[in-house]
């Protein structure tokens, strides 16, 4: 359950990402890019113990 009351204006009925998918924008900077992703490249997260790799949904075989 989430509540309203964070301590920050906000309206929480407002989706903040409407449009996120289709802007060019990013909504967030990054620090590293990866020339051979597209921005906004959908990924398969996948973390064992401590390590972390991210896998573009492009290059998944079916």
């Amino acid at each position: 359950m989430r509540s309203g009351d964070s301590g920050y204006r906000r309206d929480y009925e407002v989706d903040s990402y409407l449009g996120y998918v289709q802007s060019p924008r990013l909504l967030f900077s990054v620090k590293r890019a990866v020339g051979t992703w597209q921005a906004e490249e959908w990924v398969l997260g996948v973390s064992l113990g401590s390590q972390y790799e991210a896998y573009p949904y492009g290059a998944l075989d079916d």
